[in-house]
C-alpha cells in the first residue's frame, strides 16, 4: 500500500512540477500580450478597457489574467497575480511592452518621425496627419460605403469579423475610414 501511495505523490509530483514549468513560461506571455493590448487599444485607439477585455483578451490563458489602465499612461497585465507586465504609452510613438528595459529611459527617448524637419501636422498623408480634402476622378463613394459596411456585418455568427476600423486608400490618397461604423468621406 506505501509503494501505492510514493508512485501515487510522485505523478502527482511529477504533474505540479510540470504545472509550474509551463505556468513559469507562458504566465508571462499572456500577461504581456495583454498589457501591450490593452495599452494599445485605449491610448491609440480610444477603446473602452471592458471592450478590450471582451473582445481582444477572451481567449484561453490571456482571459485568466486581470488586466489595467494606470495613470502613468500605461497598462498592466498579470496572470493570477503572477507574472506582471507593463506596457507604456507614448504620444505619437504608440505602445511599448517593457521587457526588463528601464521604463524611465524608455519614456526619455526621442519621438522619432520620418522627416523630423518638418511637423507632422503640415504633411499629406502617409507622411504626414493631413488628408486631402478632395477625391481622384473615378471614384464611386457609394460602392465604397456599401463595401465597408459590409466588413461591419457579422453574417457568420460561428466565426465573427469584428472589425473596428476600415480604412479605404487609393492611389496613396485616404478616400474614406470608418471608426466604430461612422463613415468618414474625403471630399
Amino acid at each position: 500500500m506505501k509503494k501505492i501511495y510514493k508512485i501515487f505523490g510522485g505523478i502527482i509530483g511529477a504533474l505540479l512540477l510540470i504545472l509550474i514549468i509551463v505556468a513559469s513560461q507562458t504566465f508571462p506571455i499572456a500577461s504581456g500580450y495583454g498589457a501591450k493590448n490593452l495599452c494599445s487599444c485605449f491610448y491609440n485607439s480610444g477603446r473602452s478597457v471592458e471592450s478590450v477585455i471582451q473582445n481582444e483578451l477572451s481567449g484561453f490563458l490571456v482571459n485568466l489574467g486581470s488586466y489595467e489602465i494606470n495613470e502613468d499612461s500605461s497598462a498592466t497585465g498579470s496572470v493570477f497575480g503572477f507574472a506582471k507586465r507593463k506596457a507604456i504609452y507614448r504620444r505619437g510613438m504608440g505602445c511599448t511592452l517593457l521587457a526588463g528595459e528601464d521604463e524611465d529611459l524608455i519614456r526619455a527617448q526621442p519621438r522619432k518621425s520620418f522627416n523630423p524637419e518638418t511637423p507632422s501636422d503640415t504633411l499629406y498623408w502617409p507622411y504626414g496627419e493631413l488628408i486631402k480634402d478632395s477625391l481622384p476622378n473615378g471614384i464611386n463613394i457609394k460602392k465604397i460605403s456599401q463595401i465597408v459596411d459590409q466588413s461591419f456585418i457579422e453574417d457568420n455568427p460561428e466565426k465573427k469579423k469584428n472589425t473596428r476600423a476600415v480604412i479605404v486608400v487609393y492611389d496613396n490618397q485616404i478616400i474614406s475610414y470608418v471608426l466604430n461604423r461612422k463613415l468618414k468621406l474625403v471630399k
